[in-house]
């Protein structure tokens, strides 16, 4: 494995399709993104890695098969280290993978990671739907410039995350996670120790705890189970009031969520409410 080779993943190039299975044998120093795709019209700026993947938004299922990652990518316990993301003018998502759909993440350790995006950014998924992020982590830095959700390990998770954690500085306006920003889907056995810092719907693990009405009138709605979170949540804006700030869960939009056996502490997160969870 090397740098080279990870950013032909999902390319299409050599067989390296987004659905494609994908195995990782070595540690790989993704530094070099750093000066890596220069803005046009900039002189120190750039775009950095490519994301895997990409989100369409209002896209069809069939456009989510075709832009999203629908493979198995396997870390085997070794780290991505030094990888940055500058998707400040985007909206397609951002993170090692922008968009997953149905696929899997298993074994992905991402240190020392640094997002920015226009919307959507995650330190290690931008977008999850049906995805699966197994036994991975992500530790650095992750921020949304436009109002959107940002989280520690996904911005905005509609399949299952488990056995995962996120040590990021989460920045976002709004749905402002530790471990995922606003969350759809089953959050399992995980958690996050970074600071987040919002304005709305800002948490220790979750920003936001959503649901969807689903197909055929089937309503699909969001759990965390066995999981924790001890990040600092702070006032991005100190001129605002907070709202629906929470230690582990900044807000929840239906009473069927559910969060069961999760904690946050109150003592390292400064706050003594939460939308979900126990002290």
């Amino acid at each position: 494995s090397s740098y080279e080779d990870l950013k032909k993943v999902g390319t299409g190039m050599d067989g390296w399709n987004l659905d494609s299975h994908y195995l990782q044998t070595a540690d790989i120093d993704a530094s070099p993104s750093a000066t890596e795709n220069p803005i046009p019209e900039t002189t120190d700026e750039y775009y950095g890695f490519q994301p895997i993947g990409k989100w369409a938004e209002g896209g069809t299922e069939e456009e989510h098969e075709k832009y999203g990652f629908s493979g198995v990518y396997d870390g085997a316990g070794f780290v991505i280290d030094g990888l940055t993301i500058n998707r400040q003018y985007s909206i397609d998502g951002a993170g090692l993978f922008a968009f997953v759909y149905s696929g899997t993440i298993v074994n992905v350790g991402a240190v020392d990671v640094s997002v920015t995006a226009g919307c959507g950014g995650g330190g290690l998924v931008g977008l999850s739907i049906k995805g699966q992020i197994l036994n991975s982590y992500a530790e650095g830095r992750a921020k949304a410039i436009d109002e959107c959700a940002t989280g520690g390990l996904v911005a905005a998770n509609a399949g299952l995350i488990s056995n995962s954690f996120a040590i990021v500085d989460v920045s976002s306006f709004i749905y402002a996670g530790g471990l995922v920003g606003i969350n759809y889907g089953e959050i399992i056995n995980s958690y996050a120790r970074g600071n987040i810092t919002g304005n709305f719907q800002v948490g220790g693990l979750v920003g936001e705890m959503s649901h969807s009405d689903g197909a055929d009138q089937n309503p699909q709605y969001s759990s965390i189970n066995n999981s924790y979170s001890t990040g600092q949540v702070l006032l991005l804006d100190e001129d605002s009031e907070p709202v629906d700030f929470g230690g582990l869960v900044g807000a929840s939009t239906s009473e069927q969520n559910t969060v069961s056996n999760s904690f946050w502490d109150i003592e390292t997160s400064g706050m003594q409410i939460s939308a979900g969870g126990e002290p």
